[in-house]
């Protein structure tokens, strides 16, 4: 998708991203018995204490508020630290690849952690992934405006950033471009 300029694209791209990471199906597990319960459109059927089950993350988000599951461990805070650690190495103009889901998975990550009755541990390791993922994103993001503003695109780009920075990067580059044009006074970049 490239960014046309327009209104609120970037709202609406960045909502419809989150809505299809919302029905993506995810595996958790019962903490308790569930009866069968209806759960707007969709149903979940009588489930064990102990027993897994794969329903839409929105429904698991829903069941997890009433602290009837748990999500396995995804290793996000590692996956982040270790993205962070990557594009240290990187140096500043090169991007590493990034897991499309990424944001979503962290967004999703970091309100759930805000649950109420968190223990001290689990709110000191919230503030822990809430400041390293800003750590990466303003990486990514310094290393976005760079590439940016090269006068030629670099080919692999795409392949190593998500539908939120794609959006971010077209945009910045589409200013950088008219900029060049206005300021130099020809269509040569």
């Amino acid at each position: 998708m490239r960014y046309q300029g327009k209104g609120n694209d970037i709202d609406t791209l960045l909502e419809d991203i989150a809505y299809g990471y919302g029905l993506s199906i995810i595996k958790v597990a019962a903490k308790k018995d569930i009866k069968r319960v209806e759960i707007g459109s969709f149903t979940v059927e009588e489930t064990r204490q102990g027993s897994e089950i794969e329903i839409p993350r929105w429904v698991a988000e829903v069941l997890d508020k009433q602290d009837l599951v748990t999500y396995p461990d995804d290793g996000m805070e590692l996956e982040v630290f270790k993205a962070i650690n990557r594009e240290k190495i990187q140096g500043p103009i090169h991007l590493t690849s990034m897991r499309s889901d990424m944001y979503p998975k962290i967004r999703s990550l970091l309100k759930n952690d805000l649950r109420e009755n968190r223990t001290p541990d689990e709110l000191q390791e919230h503030q822990k992934l809430s400041m390293s993922t800003r750590n990466l994103v303003t990486i990514r993001i310094r290393k976005l405006l760079s590439l940016a503003a090269l006068p030629s695109t670099p080919d692999e780009i795409t392949k190593k950033i998500t539908p939120e920075e794609e959006l971010l990067f077209d945009h910045v580059r589409g200013v950088v471009d008219q900029w060049r044009t206005l300021v130099l006074g020809d269509d040569r970049a």
